[in-house]
């Protein structure tokens, strides 16, 4: 019965300290609280039998764009999943949800050709980027050779360096894999210093990377 299901919010605050006892990474806690609190805030008095797939495709649609759409899934399914029992104890046995109930498919994407610059067109695209106030903006993605809507998610997080959940200048780590990890973090704490951003604000004159 629908009285009988917790809410949306009770359910998030024991889902939340389920991930606390697997003693994750603080980077990979930062993004279950805030797909918590972006629950929460979605749903803040709707019990869980009253949730339905429109309703969480809907707040996953929310997202924008493609990247953060499949990063909100995949924190709303482990919460699905939780709710409908999986290493849950205070279910005791029995589902306050359907795992089926969670029905987004994130949409096909066509890989894109991959375009490889020569020395001397990068050297010109960062003078560009440069003098456009938005060097680190470039320098992240020639040396993490991020995605466009890995990018748009990374700044989305949070816009500068200082601050960044994903980025601690002081443990030397940056939460993303990539040769050029190393070079990165140098670049990183050179950015810091300067105050300089991440975001790049649609600038006329420099090349998409």
């Amino acid at each position: 019965l629908k009285e009988q299901t917790p809410t949306v919010t009770e359910a998030t605050k024991l889902f939340l300290a389920k991930q606390e006892q697997r003693h994750l990474s603080e980077f990979t806690m930062r993004d279950y609280r805030r797909i918590v609190k972006q629950l929460d805030a979605e749903f803040p008095t709707q019990r869980l039998s009253e949730i339905t797939s429109a309703d969480l495709t809907r707040f996953i649609e929310k997202a924008g764009h493609v990247a953060g759409k499949r990063s909100r899934y995949i924190y709303v399914k482990a919460f699905v999943q939780f709710c409908a029992g999986k290493h849950n104890s205070h279910c005791n046995g029995s589902a306050w949800i359907s795992p089926l109930v969670l029905q987004w498919q994130a949409p096909k994407t066509e890989a894109k050709e991959v375009a490889v610059y020569r020395f001397d067109q990068i050297i010109e695209l960062l003078k560009a980027a440069k003098s456009e106030n938005v060097l680190p903006h470039f320098v992240f993605r020639l040396f993490s050779m991020m995605r466009t809507e890995e990018m748009k998610r990374f700044t989305e997080i949070h816009p500068t360096i200082t601050g960044h959940p994903l980025i601690s200048i002081a443990s030397k780590r940056i939460s993303i894999g990539s040769p050029g990890l190393r070079l990165l973090k140098i670049w990183m704490e050179f950015s810091r210093c300067c105050s300089l951003r991440c975001r790049c604000a649609s600038p006329k004159t420099v090349p998409r990377v």
